[in-house]
């Protein structure tokens, strides 16, 4: 059986003629991108789990104010008690201070009454020791001058009047036990300390004052002896 072909009008019955070129085949149309997918459906909750968000909203709310308030009060008490612990140190401080203000005040007044109680006995003490070694110890004053003085020509002494009998009565002897070969002489001065002793010789003199050994104490243990008993005032 033949097979029937559509004429496509391709064939040019004229002779000569150029045979008749086939049209281009159209360009394939491009692919359209696939369609995006439907959005999903938009969530339902039932009642029971919007009250239950609810809650539990409501709880983390609370349990977040909870733990702010706990902290700031944790702060609030770290704030107050170092404010109470630097009062505390403060405090501390100046009762240290005035603790140690009164001890410096009690050591003071201790080295005082010391001081007092030293020259106070001395005062009492001074009569006694006077009249038991008050003339041994103007004869050792006395002796002194003659062996530091031997080569003088002359010494003169004067002494209380209370020692001149005697030391009038011993000079010599003194002299010649001590090497000294030149004159000497004893007088009486009411004006001196029963402890005093005053040397002159050609060149100059010398003596032994208790008020400057007193007037030495008192600058030593301080001014506020002056009107001690046994001070200068009370030893002359």
């Amino acid at each position: 059986m033949a097979t029937i072909k559509k004429f496509v009008f391709d064939q040019d019955f004229d002779e000569g003629a150029a045979p008749m070129l086939a049209a281009p085949e159209p360009e394939p149309e491009p692919e359209l991108p696939p369609a995006p997918p439907p959005p999903p459906p938009p969530p339902t909750f039932s009642v029971e789990e919007l009250q239950a968000q609810v809650r539990m909203a409501r709880e983390q709310a609370r349990a977040a104010a909870l733990q702010e308030g706990r902290v700031q009060g944790m702060q609030e008490a770290e704030t107050a008690a170092q404010q109470e612990l630097s009062a505390a140190l403060r405090g501390v401080e100046s009762a240290l201070g005035q603790l140690l203000g009164v001890q410096n005040q009690e050591t003071a007044l201790r080295r005082q009454n010391t001081s007092r109680l030293v020259l106070a006995i001395i005062r009492k003490l001074w009569p006694g020791l006077v009249a038991r070694d008050g003339l041994a110890e103007i004869e050792t004053v006395i002796a002194s001058f003659l062996e530091e003085l031997a080569e003088e020509p002359k010494l003169v002494f004067r002494v209380h009047e209370r020692w001149f009998e005697e030391l009038r009565g011993k000079i010599g002897d003194m002299a010649l036990r001590h090497g000294f070969a030149g004159q000497v002489t004893v007088l009486a001065d009411p004006k001196l300390h029963e402890m005093d002793v005053k040397a002159d010789w050609t060149a100059g003199g010398a003596e032994r004052d208790v008020n400057g050994l007193w007037a030495e104490i008192e600058r030593i243990a301080g001014d506020g002896l002056r009107q001690m008993p046994g001070g200068p005032a009370q030893a002359a």
